[in-house]
């Protein structure tokens, strides 16, 4: 988990912690990266990381959630219709693919290029260190956000795993980071029946 002891230093010292952190992460396999490397290019003992983290893991997952969360809160910051429904009404009047790009260059122009690479990461991750941060994504993220826009509908049918398919929201824009970054007839195929999938929900959901 990442301490108090992390939120309470100031922000430049926060700053130089994950800028040093995804460097390394970016710049060798997850297996490969160092708490050593991480500590010395921020300049802090290694002694404090541990107050700060318990784990490589619970930095790597820090500074992919810290990233997820600007990028969404921008997203409905700027959407003029709620980020759900902007999902699907660019799915399907865009294409996928278009959809994707959009979505990329978006991204990049936000968070920046070394940023969005970072984010990539997460396709060769660990795959239970990757499971935990799609699952923690669509709880701490993506949920609060479908919650409180369905709410404002009264007409929404509310009969439904609103976990699950936070879940399935979170799972396909992974596989949107995939194909982007491994083009292939499967990711595409894998990637379309997502979109379908999460689109047939909300065709639930709207039914009057």
């Amino acid at each position: 988990m990442t301490h108090e002891t992390f939120f309470n230093l100031n922000a430049e010292k926060r700053g130089r912690i994950v800028e040093s952190a995804i460097d390394e992460f970016l710049r060798t396999s997850y297996e490969k990266t160092s708490i050593d490397r991480i500590v010395k290019s921020a300049g802090i003992p290694k002694g404090s990381f541990y107050q700060y983290f318990d784990s490589k893991d619970d930095l790597y997952v820090y500074c992919i959630m810290d990233l997820a969360s600007t990028l969404l809160a921008q997203s409905v910051k700027t959407q003029k219709r709620g980020i759900l429904e902007n999902i699907f009404k660019s799915a399907n009047t865009k294409g996928l693919t278009a959809t994707i790009l959009a979505a990329k260059n978006e991204q990049i122009a936000l968070i920046g290029e070394k940023n969005y690479k970072f984010c990539l990461s997460l396709i060769d991750a660990p795959h239970a260190l990757k499971n935990d941060v799609l699952l923690r994504i669509a709880k701490e993220l993506i949920k609060p956000i479908i919650k409180e826009e369905l709410a404002r509908d009264k007409t929404i049918n509310k009969d439904f795993d609103l976990d699950y398919f936070a879940y399935i929201i979170s799972l396909a824009e992974f596989i949107s980071i995939q194909y982007d970054e491994y083009p292939s007839p499967s990711i595409t195929r894998m990637n379309k029946h997502s979109y379908e999938y999460i689109l047939a929900i909300y065709s639930f959901l709207s039914a009057k």
